[in-house]
């Protein structure tokens, strides 16, 4: 048995649900931003991304970090993280790569531009 008061709390609350309207962060009326007018702070965070062709020795996938760059403001900044592979004794650890390396790069009319 539910008391008056909590029926009448459970039926408030479920009102209020159904008044609210959630909307999600990017609304699919608007769609993408064309990349041509993206900005490089849009890029800041953490990134999953996926070489379609990576280097001998070096994974397919890897972990990206992009900030803004300390001496140049509309540059970014940041690093690459891979998985090695694990290494074959006596065999030159995933040919001489590090699991993690630095990057700067720009954002130049859509296109990003990063060196490792």
């Amino acid at each position: 048995m539910v008391f008056p008061t909590r029926r009448l709390a459970i039926i408030f609350i479920a009102t209020l649900l159904i008044a609210s309207k959630a909307t999600a962060q990017n609304d699919l009326k608007t769609g993408c931003l064309p990349a041509e007018s993206m900005k490089a702070e849009q890029l800041f965070g953490e990134w999953a991304v996926r070489f379609t062709n990576p280097p001998a020795g070096l994974p397919a996938t890897a972990s990206l970090r992009l900030e803004r760059h300390a001496e140049f403001a509309d540059s970014l900044a940041g690093s690459v993280t891979r998985v090695l592979p694990p290494t074959i004794k006596g065999a030159p650890k995933a040919l001489g790569h590090s699991p993690k390396a630095a990057l700067a790069g720009d954002l130049d009319g859509g296109l990003l531009l990063l060196d490792e």
